[in-house]
């Protein structure tokens, strides 16, 4: 039986993985407009999600330019970023948790230890952001996963320990290869 933490980190994952699969549907398949903007719109390649105009009707929070340019420079989808922005902190940037994640990315102190930066930044959003997308990419290379793993498993592996912690979802890797599953 699997406890409630454990749950709760794969509810999370599912959601984060729905969100970030299904975002920007509407833009994709909306009839074509006949203004400016939606002409701009509707040159996009639809194909890419990656690729949506700067157009006041696809922002998602007013951290928008914080989350795209921290997330490009570090590399990361700025819609996943804005995803668990909305999920840790419901874009709230000074909010604390009782655990003491502080932020719109709900950082842990230990994380701000890890990449020595003092814990009275971790209030600020551009701090908060750019540790998220560093603490992303430190999990994504510390799992050392095989180039075989589909994306789309090696990202719900990646927000699960970032949600529930490295070590837990290392010792669930470690707890189904004893029990011969994958």
């Amino acid at each position: 039986m699997l406890n409630l933490k454990l749950k709760r980190t794969l509810l999370t994952v599912a959601f984060l993985t729905l969100l970030t699969t299904f975002y920007g549907f509407e833009a994709r398949f909306a009839e074509p407009a006949t203004d400016a903007a939606a002409s701009e719109l509707a040159a996009v390649e639809p194909t890419d999600p990656a690729v949506l105009p700067l157009a006041e009707s696809y922002q998602i929070s007013v951290y928008d330019n914080i989350i795209r340019r921290i997330s490009g420079e570090e590399g990361n989808d700025w819609r996943l970023m804005s995803a668990i922005a909305y999920h840790e902190s419901r874009f709230t940037p000074d909010i604390v948790s009782r655990r003491g994640a502080k932020g719109l990315m709900q950082i842990m102190p230990v994380v701000a230890r890890q990449f020595d930066v003092p814990q009275e930044q971790l209030l600020d959003p551009e701090t908060n952001v750019r540790l998220a997308n560093l603490l992303l990419n430190e999990i994504a290379s510390t799992l050392r996963l095989p180039a075989s793993v589909p994306e789309k498993d090696r990202m719900s592996l990646i927000l699960a320990s970032y949600n529930g912690g490295i070590g837990h979802v290392s010792d669930a890797r470690r707890l189904a290869r004893s029990h011969g599953e994958n």
